[in-house]
């Protein structure tokens, strides 16, 4: 979809990038700094909320992770959003709609964050809300990854997101899985 295209110069000029080179990085422009701040801040909530279990408010621990955390946190969205910060050499090719998949799979996300906090509270057990919220955000970077195009194919050695594949490791063990 997004494929490297310039138009034809001379060899006295530099290749000119084509309309749709322009459109492919300004996208993977925005994209990698909007998920940059999006994902930066949702670091911070995350960082201040766990702090919130290691003390009082005022104790040196919470005090010190929340400082971090506000300090990782600017400097992400300072480096995100810098002028030279360059576009990824990788450009994305993201399947039709999108935008209303990534939608679907956060309001999903959302709808089971608010199902495991009712859920464990009622059944008696509201320390398992953290564990619980954990496993939804974790799971729904899953089908993320593939609207966002960061999909890696079972075959590859290193699996979804940088994890190796059941398949790769029971290959390297010697054993082997059988395919359907």
């Amino acid at each position: 979809m997004y494929s490297p295209r310039v138009t034809a110069t001379s060899p006295a000029t530099a290749p000119n990038p084509s309309a749709t080179d322009a459109e492919c990085l300004a996208l993977t422009r925005n994209l990698r700094r909007r998920g940059t701040l999006v994902l930066s801040v949702f670091a911070l909530v995350w960082a201040v909320a766990a702090a919130s279990g290691t003390g009082s408010a005022t104790d040196v621990a919470p005090l010190g992770i929340e400082v971090t955390a506000l300090v990782v946190t600017a400097a992400a969205i300072y480096l995100g959003y810098r002028e030279g910060a360059s576009p990824s050499s990788r450009t994305v090719s993201l399947p039709a709609n999108w935008a209303r998949g990534v939608g679907i799979v956060n309001s999903v996300e959302l709808v089971a964050v608010f199902a495991v906090i009712a859920v464990s509270n009622a059944s008696g057990h509201p320390e398992a809300v953290p564990a619980g919220i954990a496993l939804v955000v974790g799971l729904h970077f899953f089908p993320l990854a593939r609207l966002y195009d960061q999909w890696r194919r079972p075959q590859d050695p290193e699996g979804a997101g940088g994890c190796p594949h059941p398949r790769a490791v029971a290959r390297r063990m010697g054993g082997g899985m059988r395919e359907k």
